[in-house]
This record gives structure tokens, C-alpha cells and sequence, in this order.
């Protein structure tokens, strides 16, 4: 391949190109620094857990247990609007196993959470 020269030299410097590449690598830094606070801040969506070790045979009675769980597609900006136009969100909610060798799935049946819904879950802890 032919080399790029011109007068002697493979490169071509100027006061408009370090100019650019400066605002470019500037407004990449200043992005990069944005997210990372974002990310420290844990800026994101919430994100809950609820991890419960049980053997395999154990029957686990969820709601003798008081188990419950709320899901909700908001809007990132404010004000959060919440999402629910079936043209942009569809819930399936099923449970997938295996029992004695054969593979299952269960269809769950949902709601939209009420008030009294609400009042039995346990409180929210303050961050």
C-alpha cells in the first residue's frame, strides 16, 4: 500500500483538527463522568429481591407465607407516568418446573393492585 506523505511527513497537524479532537474527547469524558455518577448514585429503575433457600421437596405455601409482589413499566422522566397501554406492555406471569421428570408450565392469574392490596405489603424501608 502506497504510504500518505505530504512534504515529508505522514501526518498532517492543525490548529482546527486539535481543536476538534479536544471538544470531542472533552464531551466523551464529560458523558463517561455523567454515567458513572448515575451509576454510584444508583440513579437506575429499583430493583427488589427476596431470596429464600428451600429444599426441593419442601411444599412452600406463598401465601401462608404473606408473599407478595408488585410490578409496575413507569416513565424515566418526571413526572413518572405509569405505562399500561396493552399495545406497549403485555404481562404473562408463569411458573416453569419439573416434576418427577416431565417439564410443566402453569399460567398465573394477575390483577391491578387495590388499595387493600397495598396495605398488605410489608412496609417500605427508608434508603
Amino acid at each position: 500500500m502506497p504510504n500518505f506523505n505530504i512534504k515529508g511527513s505522514d501526518s498532517v497537524n492543525s490548529r482546527l483538527g486539535g481543536l476538534c479532537t479536544l471538544v470531542v474527547t472533552v464531551v466523551t469524558l464529560a458523558y463517561a463522568v455523567v454515567k458513572f455518577e448515575q451509576m454510584w448514585k444508583h440513579h437506575n429503575p429499583i430493583m427488589s429481591t427476596y431470596e429464600k433457600n428451600i429444599d426441593p421437596d419442601t411444599v412452600m405455601n406463598l401465601t401462608e407465607d404473606k408473599f407478595r409482589i408488585a410490578f409496575s413499566v413507569e416513565d424515566y422522566s418526571k413526572p413518572r407516568n405509569l405505562k399500561k397501554s396493552p399495545e406497549f406492555v403485555r404481562w404473562h406471569f408463569r411458573i416453569k418446573g419439573e416434576k418427577d421428570g416431565e417439564g410443566y408450565e402453569k399460567v398465573l392469574p394477575y390483577h391491578k393492585c387495590t388499595e387493600e392490596d397495598y396495605a398488605e405489603f410489608y412496609p417500605i424501608e427508608p434508603k
